[in-house]
């Protein structure tokens, strides 16, 4: 057998083990949702799944919600947390049935997707089959989180996501160097792409898209590609607004605005529970004053 029919079939059979233990941990560990940020992503995929759109029935934080609302219902959902747990949780039970098992079925995928990524990269750098192994065994058990795997929240989503975008970034920066025209457009765009997947799943993914842009920058100041670092700029963020376009669009019908302003608050937060305040109020004098001034004694 060739090395590269075995590395083939490595590849092959690390792909059907993947799939298998992601669905053991995801089935295995989590039966239902367990905290109130699960059952926001979970009950949001059910009124997906069953035809009612990105609706909430109630407010889910009076932090960033419009100054007022009439009494009709339902409201707009994810107007903190962002869309796209509820959205591959809601395709699934729409197509699958409307069942927590069946919105676990994306974790299941999202979970092995990043042990692939892990493998992949794991055979890139250290060469073998068995660095590869190690890498991608390491990635799907993932330490503290793996029993985090199966909530329907932006855990497993991420993991793939950000894998896949830093890997592609990686290629990208490659391409500046040498490589054909179409490698280098595809490997940018998909870079902007997993960056809007990356900021449609958490608002924090929005970092993906910020470190591109600096990369790109520090490139342009060491080695003075200018052209090709501006090209790749241009690509990786018309690949960010590609996925994130529609979303804005549906802010601005919904609240006037491409993004809710009251998550920026959630800095100031000294406990989880801030987030239900009512007035919403949130600021670095609160701050302060809880733990400000415990640090100064």
């Amino acid at each position: 057998m060739s090395a590269y029919l075995r590395r083939y079939v490595s590849g092959i059979l690390f792909g059907f083990v993947a799939l298998g233990i992601a669905f053991m941990l995801v089935r295995g560990l989590v039966g239902a949702p367990a905290y109130t940020d699960a059952y926001y992503h979970f009950n949001a995929a059910q009124r997906l799944a069953t035809g009612e759109g990105l609706t909430d029935t109630y407010l889910w934080t009076y932090f960033g919600a419009p100054e007022s609302y009439n009494d009709s219902r339902p409201f707009p959902s994810h107007l903190y947390w962002m869309p796209l747990t509820s959205i591959l949780s809601g395709v699934s039970m729409g197509l699958l049935g409307n069942s927590y098992a069946a919105a676990q079925i994306p974790l299941v995928l999202c979970v092995a997707g990043a042990a692939g990524v892990a493998y992949k990269l794991g055979f890139r750098l250290g060469g073998t089959r068995r660095t590869a192994w190690c890498a991608g065994l390491i990635a799907l058990f993932g330490g503290f989180f793996a029993r985090f795997w199966g909530t329907i929240d932006t855990f497993a989503p991420i993991a793939v996501i950000g894998a896949l975008g830093l890997y592609f970034l990686g290629h990208g920066l490659d391409t500046l160097k040498q490589a054909s025209p179409v490698a280098r457009i595809s490997f940018w765009l998909l870079a902007g792409g997993m960056a809007g997947l990356a900021h449609l799943t958490r608002p924090d993914g929005l970092l993906l898209l910020l470190t591109g842009w600096a990369v790109l920058f520090w490139m342009l100041l060491r080695h003075r590609l200018w052209g090709k670092s501006l090209l790749a700029g241009l690509l990786l963020t018309i690949g960010y607004l590609a996925v994130m376009g529609f979303w804005f669009f549906r802010n601005l019908g919904a609240i006037n605005a491409v993004l809710p302003t009251g998550g920026l608050q959630s800095v100031w937060f000294t406990e989880y529970n801030d987030l239900f305040n009512y007035p919403p109020a949130a600021s670095f004098n609160d701050f302060w004053g809880s733990w400000g001034l415990r640090l100064l004694h």
